[in-house]
């Protein structure tokens, strides 16, 4: 039954999803055809007689540009409102006693939207990077091509061969794990914010905004505590770890660890609130 709500989840997201993943991949290629002759672009925009017609052409390259990072933005938080907005419309509106008299439990309810929201996180993600590969090889050439290489050639060289078969899954298990954490925070927020009893959809936006703002008071204390123990000289212990050779090891796996626990407990919260305490709009 959790293939086929996947299915179901799929079909209905695909169009729209597939319509951004287009348009940023038009709008890169575009961007790769008009901005091959790099040099020559560059120098027409900063002419010291620009004549009517430059200044219109610099005003079409910003254009684009900002057309691009708008795509780009569309795509990555746009999409993320979206599928906030179904789960919160498939779950806890009236469509939500259709979903919730199905046979299937509440796990693959959950499961079902989290898979194809990781899934098309994923898709765009990868897009994003090989659009933006293919555009920066289009304008820059060699140079970006030898910029890459030395790159890799740094982290061969810092990194055995084996340490790098390791850490590249465990950075790929941390990138999951992330669009996880990403999906169940919109989740939790929302599935916390139907227990109000008016105003449900502010009180999850402003659920969500506690949850980043705790998050970030956190990471801001944590620093300031690396700072106050430094000056008492009470990280030589960090200082021996970071020596250590496998200490990028053990921090993505601890890190893999950390984020296992946070996505494991949003869960938790999510499916004790749809599970004990559902309250339908």
């Amino acid at each position: 039954m959790l293939m086929k709500l996947f299915k179901h989840e799929w079909k209905d997201c695909w169009k729209l999803m597939t319509v951004l993943c287009a348009v940023v991949a038009a709008l890169s290629a575009l961007g790769a055809v008009l901005f091959h002759d790099y040099g020559t672009i560059m120098d027409r925009i900063n002419m010291n007689d620009s004549d009517a017609l430059d200044m219109m052409f610099a005003a079409g390259v910003m254009g684009y540009i900002m057309l691009l990072f708008m795509s780009v933005t569309l795509l990555l938080m746009g999409s993320t409102i979206y599928f906030y907005v179904r789960f919160y419309r498939n779950l806890y509106t009236d469509q939500g006693y259709l979903m919730h008299t199905l046979p299937v439990s509440k796990h693959e309810l959950i499961l079902s939207k989290t898979f194809v929201y990781v899934l098309w996180k994923l898709i765009a993600g990868v897009l994003i990077i090989v659009c933006g590969c293919f555009m920066f090889l289009s304008i820059f050439g060699e140079e970006f091509t030898d910029t890459v290489l030395d790159a890799v050639r740094e982290v061969t060289n810092l990194m055995d061969p084996w340490e790098i078969a390791v850490a590249i899954p465990l950075l790929l298990i941390m990138t999951v794990l992330h669009l996880i954490m990403s999906a169940f925070t919109g989740y939790m927020s929302i599935s916390i914010g139907q227990l109000a009893v008016k105003n449900k959809v502010f009180a999850s936006i402003g659920v969500f905004i506690g949850i980043r703002v705790v998050l970030r008071l956190i990471i801001n204390v944590l620093i300031q505590s690396i700072a106050i123990f430094d000056v008492f000289d009470g990280f030589e212990f960090l200082e021996r770890f970071v020596e250590y050779e496998q200490a990028p090891l053990i921090t993505l796996f601890a890190g893999d660890l950390g984020a296992c626990a946070i996505c494991a407990a949003m869960y938790w919260i999510i499916y004790s609130i749809m599970n004990k305490s559902l309250n339908l709009d």
